[in-house]
């Protein structure tokens, strides 16, 4: 089937004390694979999205821990063909998708960052 892999070019920034942020700078999608009629028309749009946003990590020093939260933004625009017919709650439905996608991978992302700094003090 076909595969989509989103690849961003990102700006770290130390911020104020405890806090980091992560830019998107440049992205692109790369698309494996094929998908017949639909999976060629997703692909295309695909090449002419644009990506913006940005991650925040924050951090406070507790007793015996830190705390550290994220901050994920991310707007996809996709340019569609204005021929193109949408299903009733298209859109309602894909940002409910990428609104899962993004907590799962900042998600991921905060658990990541935890095992890289018990690494790094180890």
């Amino acid at each position: 089937g076909l595969t989509l892999i989103p690849i961003f070019v990102n700006r770290i920034e130390r911020g104020t004390e405890g806090k980091v942020t992560t830019s998107i700078e440049e992205a692109r999608t790369e698309i494996e694979g094929g998908g017949g009629l639909g999976g060629n028309a997703l692909a295309s749009a695909m090449k002419r999205s644009e990506f913006e946003g940005r991650t925040i990590v924050t951090w406070k020093e507790g007793e015996s821990s830190y705390h550290i939260e994220g901050d994920l933004v991310l707007n996809l625009t996709i340019k569609l063909p204005r021929i193109l017919p949408l299903p009733p709650g298209f859109n309602a439905i894909g940002s409910k998708i990428v609104e899962r996608t993004c907590r799962e991978r900042l998600k991921q992302n905060m658990i990541d960052t935890k095992n890289a700094y018990i690494e790094w003090a180890e």
